[in-house]
Formats: C-alpha cells, sequence, structure tokens
C-alpha cells in the first residue's frame, strides 16, 4: 500500500499511536499500536537497506510481522515533515546498524 506524505501525518495523529523513529542509513516510523512500519517509497526500494541486523530484537521481530505502508517521499523529506509538524524525537536505543528514537506527538493548541 501506498500513501502521501499528508495521510501518513494523519495516521499517526491517532490517540492509540506509539511511535518510534529509526535511522538505519535511511528514515522508518514504526507504529506499535498499529503494528505498522512506515517507509518512504525511496527506502522500501533501496535493496542495501538492513534496519536490524538481527530480526531475534524484539523491535526486529516486531518490524517483520508488521504491516508495511509505503509513503511517497525520500527519507529526508519523511523527517522534515515530522520536524514541521512538531514531532519531538528523544533517543532510546542505538547499535552499529541503527538508531530507534522514540517520537512524541504534537500537543494541538485548542
Amino acid at each position: 500500500m501506498t500513501i502521501s506524505l499528508d495521510e501518513f501525518l494523519d495516521r499517526i495523529l491517532s490517540p492509540n499511536s506509539d511511535l518510534y523513529l529509526m535511522v538505519c542509513g535511511e528514515v522508518i516510523v514504526y507504529d506499535n499500536g498499529a503494528k505498522t512500519v512506515y517507509s518512504p517509497i525511496t527506502t522500501h526500494h533501496n535493496a542495501s537497506l538492513n534496519p536490524l541486523v538481527d530480526f531475534r530484537t524484539h523491535i526486529g521481530h516486531s518490524l517483520l510481522w508488521s504491516r508495511h505502508v509505503e509513503i511517497q517521499c525520500t527519507s529526508e523529506e519523511l523527517r522534515n515533515a515530522l520536524y514541521t509538524a512538531g514531532y519531538e524525537i528523544a533517543p532510546l536505543q542505538s547499535s552499529e546498524a541503527y538508531a530507534r528514537y522514540a517520537l512524541s506527538k504534537p500537543v494541538r493548541a485548542g
């Protein structure tokens, strides 16, 4: 399934979202609440991308068995859209193969 960047931003505003940004050369967003991996279309088609070397880890297992959705954007456009939408990033875990960050939702005024 392929969605627009705006549709992606709408989907992750769900109150059930539990979001992680993963940087492994490219960027992907994992929503633990929806069990969905969102990746830019350019990342999805990158044959050398290996977000987690060991899929026996909890997060690797989650990525492997989650639904995958492509976003019509590049990795840089995804990062910029998250920043512009007001998402805050907090470091969680890193290794030689990847870094994982928690994404906090923006607070809506009103």
